[in-house]
């Protein structure tokens, strides 16, 4: 878990860091990641983790290619943040539930 803290920590500057080049450069975008099924997990963490997104499943690395291959071809698309996080981002529906 204390790399999932550190990751959050790290991750709104870098978001805003691309937001900044976006409207600088021409183009950049970010990719904001909820909990992707890794190595980094353990099993006994997973039911947990999956409680955590509003779609019931931890994402894959797969989904974030796809979101990463997306950006890469809308060619007038500059200074977004893409988040692929199962819902998370969405309303906070999974405080909701896990508070339940």
């Amino acid at each position: 878990m204390l790399a999932l803290a550190v990751q959050n920590l790290v991750s709104p500057p870098v978001l805003f860091f691309g937001m900044g080049l976006g409207a600088s450069l021409g183009r950049s975008d970010a990719v904001s990641a909820g909990i992707i099924n890794t190595p980094m997990h353990s099993p006994e963490a997973h039911q947990m983790l999956v409680s955590l997104h509003p779609m019931g499943r931890m994402g894959d690395v797969s989904d974030i290619v796809g979101a990463i291959m997306y950006l890469e071809s809308a060619r007038f698309v500059t200074g977004e943040i893409l988040h692929v996080d199962g819902g998370q981002a969405a309303g906070h529906h999974a405080i909701s539930r896990v508070a339940s």
